[in-house]
């Protein structure tokens, strides 16, 4: 808890110290935290400190205990791990969990999307085009579906369906305008 309150204050010494603290302590676990969550905070606190590559290490770490310890996180671990690997244009990587992420729960529109995003950095947009078509078919309310296939759209020279795209995203999206 204490790592929490000083990742959230930016104080990221401090939380480094206390997660460190208990991890230490939690073997094998002795409070309410996961040590699959100690490692999922912990990599959270070195990508505020600007240490990435940490940061996955911590990450990876969570995602191999999570699948021992606690499954209701993995998704949500390997999201994370996933658009660490992505800002690193580790996009092999990250596209390996995404796909593993879809392998564990097929409706996973957060995942697809995150696919789709790393097809269109290579500049496959009709493959992204398909799985977002897919995305929005499993929740055609999930904005960001609609936001990355815009782009998609767009960087294909479909400005139309662009446009349609991306008007529908600013209708479901309430913070997309700000």
């Amino acid at each position: 808890l204490l790592c929490r309150i000083y990742r959230n204050r930016e104080d990221y010494g401090s939380a480094l110290a206390a997660v460190n603290e208990a991890i230490k302590v939690n073997k094998p676990r002795k409070s309410g935290f996961f040590n699959s969550t100690l490692w999922w905070w912990k990599g959270s606190v070195y990508d505020g400190l600007g240490e990435s590559e940490r940061s996955l290490e911590c990450l990876r770490k969570a995602l191999e205990l999570a699948y021992k310890d606690n499954r209701e996180n993995v998704q949500s671990i390997s999201f994370d791990l996933a658009q660490g690997l992505f800002e690193q244009k580790c996009l092999d990587e990250a596209d390996a969990v995404y796909r593993r992420m879809l392998k564990e729960d097929e409706s996973d529109v957060s995942a697809m999307v995150g696919l789709a995003r790393n097809m269109i950095e290579r500049g496959d947009y009709s493959s992204a085009i398909g799985i977002l078509d897919r995305s929005v078919k499993y929740d055609a309310d999930y904005a960001s579906s609609y936001k990355m296939r815009s782009r998609a759209y767009n960087r294909s020279g479909e400005t139309d369906k662009a446009i349609d795209d991306a008007i529908t995203y600013y209708k479901k999206d309430s913070d997309a305008f700000g």
